[in-house]
C-alpha cells in the first residue's frame, strides 16, 4: 500500500515482468513497484515460498497488477525448463543471488567466487540466450543490478565484487551481440 501511494497506477500498465529473486530485498520492492504501477509480474524464488506468497498477497491487496509465484533454483543449470512463456514477457529483473555475507577464513575464497560467477554471469547469460531466441517487435528489457562496492570495496567482499564487475562486462558485451534483449545495469548501494 505504501508503494502504491507513490504511483499513479498506470506507469507499468499492460507490461509483464519476470522478477527473478523477487521474494525478498530489492526483488520484492521491484515486484511491488511494477504491480503498483499496474503491471503484471512473475516472482520466482529459490527458498522461501512463504516470502514469495506474502509478496503476491501484498500485490493482490492493492488490486492493480497481478502477481504469480514460481519456484526457480539457479544453483542448477538453467535450460529454459521453467514454467514461463517468454513470448509474453516485456521485462526481466535479475535479483537472484547466493548468500553474500559469509564467515571467511581466507583472503580469497575460490568456491565463493565460483558460486557468485555461476549466478551473476552463467545463469544470467543462459537466461538471456533463452530469451534471445524469441523474435519480438521490440527487445525485451533486462535489468542486472551491480554494486557500488566496485568503486569502494569493503573488507571481505572481494569475491562478490569481482563477480559483479565481471557481470557488468558481460552485460555490455551481450548488448553488442543480442538483438531481442537489451540489458541495463546500475551500481546500487547495500539495501
Amino acid at each position: 500500500r505504501e508503494v502504491a501511494q507513490k504511483l499513479r497506477g498506470d506507469e507499468f500498465g499492460g507490461t509483464r515482468s519476470w522478477v527473478i529473486g523477487g521474494s525478498r530485498g530489492l526483488g520484492e520492492i521491484t515486484a511491488k513497484i511494477i504491480a503498483a504501477g499496474g503491471g503484471d509480474c512473475l516472482v520466482s524464488y529459490a527458498n522461501g515460498l512463504a516470502d514469495a506468497q506474502a509478496v503476491a498477497d501484498d500485490i493482490a491487496a492493492i488490486d492493480r497488477g497481478i502477481c504469480r509465484v514460481m519456484h526457480l533454483d539457479l544453483r542448477n543449470t538453467f535450460e529454459g525448463t521453467v514454467d514461463v512463456d517468454p513470448t509474453r514477457l516485456d521485462a526481466l529483473y535479475f535479483f537472484a543471488t547466493p548468500r553474500i555475507y559469509r564467515k571467511r577464513s581466507e583472503r580469497f575464497d575460490r568456491v565463493a567466487f565460483e558460486e557468485f560467477v555461476d549466478f551473476y554471469l552463467q545463469r544470467f547469460y543462459e537466461i538471456c540466450l533463452w530469451l534471445e531466441r524469441i523474435e519480438r517487435p521490440s527487445p525485451l528489457r533486462a535489468y542486472l543490478p551491480s554494486t557500488v562496492y566496485i568503486d569502494d570495496r569493503p573488507r571481505g567482499m572481494t569475491e562478490y565484487t569481482m563477480a559483479k564487475a565481471a557481470a557488468e562486462v558481460l552485460a555490455d558485451d551481450l548488448n553488442r551481440s543480442l538483438r531481442n534483449v537489451r540489458i541495463g545495469h546500475t551500481r546500487l548501494p547495500r539495501l
